[in-house]
């Protein structure tokens, strides 16, 4: 989606902030806690009508669900997942500045 609606949900869309194989983060105004959220949407072709997209859609939300359970001060906080018409997304704590783990996951660069 290169250009996302301005609004999805109650969440106000600002910019997007990373793009991977699986989806789009965007920063976003929580209007309700009046601050700044990472906001991921997946990729249209993931969530389509499809069987595959239909059990995605499943597969995120379990997901979504999953993560939300776990407390870490090294991991993102969850704080909300839901639909919006045809659109699933994911609401996230955002941390500016933040750097993805790619680095990270070569033998020779691995973290304890």
């Amino acid at each position: 989606m290169s250009n996302p609606p301005e609004k999805i949900g109650k969440y106000e869309i600002v910019q997007e902030v990373g793009r991977g194989s699986m989806g789009t983060v965007y920063s976003a105004h929580d209007p309700f806690s009046d601050r700044l959220v990472a906001f991921k949407l997946p990729h249209p072709h993931f969530v389509d009508q499809s069987e595959e997209g239909l059990r995605f859609r499943k597969l995120f939300f379990n997901e979504a669900h999953a993560a939300s359970t776990l407390d870490h001060p090294n991991l993102v906080k969850v704080l909300d997942a839901d639909v919006d018409g045809e659109l699933c997304y994911l609401v996230m704590e955002f941390v500016d500045g933040a750097q993805t783990f790619d680095q990270y996951v070569k033998p020779d660069r691995l973290l304890s």
